[in-house]
């Protein structure tokens, strides 16, 4: 049955209701004749001349004089304009923080005639420089990057600024993601760290703990406005605190459980920690 459509013109639902069923047939299919369709439809010559002119120009069907009208393939318009591309360099993927932040740029990118490609560094920060060369040869427009864990502060920066230096070289647009990097040429999205250590801080102290404990697996500016903010609160109102490094152990459950049992081993008084 064809599908009704109600409040158009009569040349137009005849139109839609021949396109429906050319759509079904195989290529080369002989339609019926304009009297045929006149009959069938009950409509006029001049609308069915209309419909059929319409669907002729879109490239559905073809007349010939003395054989017939038959079905066609339709024309396939040549693409007149270039998708831009943007890169996503991330950490991990197996991340739902980086999850989400990966979600809401692919929306925001589609939006804006964009679309992404995404690498990430899953814990091997050398390899952002291979990620980054076939980026280029994609053909990206701009990078939103975001810096893997190190083992300490000394290989963070030299990963970064080996690696800066390269993407400011080349002349694309940049933005530096979730991590602050002092030396960088790009500007960074971030979090607000000091606000962040700082809340924590209160809450937990507003439970009642007054001898806790920050860990994190690498130093970074990030975590050390945390634990700026988070060790002022807590010095303020006289309650021990310590900020303790487990340089590797990044965010496999598993070794976090053994870092934080190990912790309680040694450290029994802590009573709350700040994880970064």
């Amino acid at each position: 049955m064809p599908t009704a459509l109600p409040n158009i013109t009569k040349y137009a639902r005849l139109e839609n209701e021949l396109k429906e069923k050319i759509l079904t047939l195989p290529v080369g299919c002989k339609l019926s004749t304009v009297r045929d369709l006149m009959r069938e439809y009950n409509v006029s010559m001049a609308t069915v001349t209309r419909a059929l002119r319409n669907l002729e120009q879109n490239g559905l069907i073809s007349t010939h004089v003395g054989r017939g009208t038959f079905t066609c393939r339709p024309r396939i318009e040549p693409v007149t304009t270039v998708t831009q591309l943007l890169g996503v360099i991330i950490p991990r993927l197996d991340d739902q923080f980086f999850g989400r932040v990966v979600k809401a740029i692919e929306k925001r990118s589609i939006e804006s005639g964009f679309n992404i490609v995404v690498r990430h560094l899953d814990e091997h920060p050398e390899s952002v420089h291979a990620h980054f060369n076939n980026l280029i040869k994609y053909g990206v427009s701009g990078l939103i990057y975001t810096p893997n864990a190190a083992i300490n502060r000394a290989e963070f920066d030299l990963y970064n600024r080996e690696f800066l230096n390269h993407f400011h070289a080349s002349g694309l647009s940049g933005v530096i993601l979730d991590q602050e990097i002092d030396f960088s040429p790009f500007p960074c999205v971030c979090s607000s760290h000091r606000a962040g250590g700082e809340l924590a801080a209160r809450h937990l102290y507003s439970l009642g703990h007054r001898t806790l404990a920050m860990i994190d697996s690498y130093p970074c500016i990030s975590t050390e406005k945390r634990w700026q903010a988070f060790s002022t609160y807590l010095g303020e109102r006289m309650c021990w605190h310590e900020r303790f490094l487990f340089p590797g152990a990044g965010h496999n459950p598993t070794v976090i459980r053994a870092v934080v049992q190990t912790l309680r081993e040694h450290t029994p008084r802590i009573t709350a920690l700040f994880a970064a």
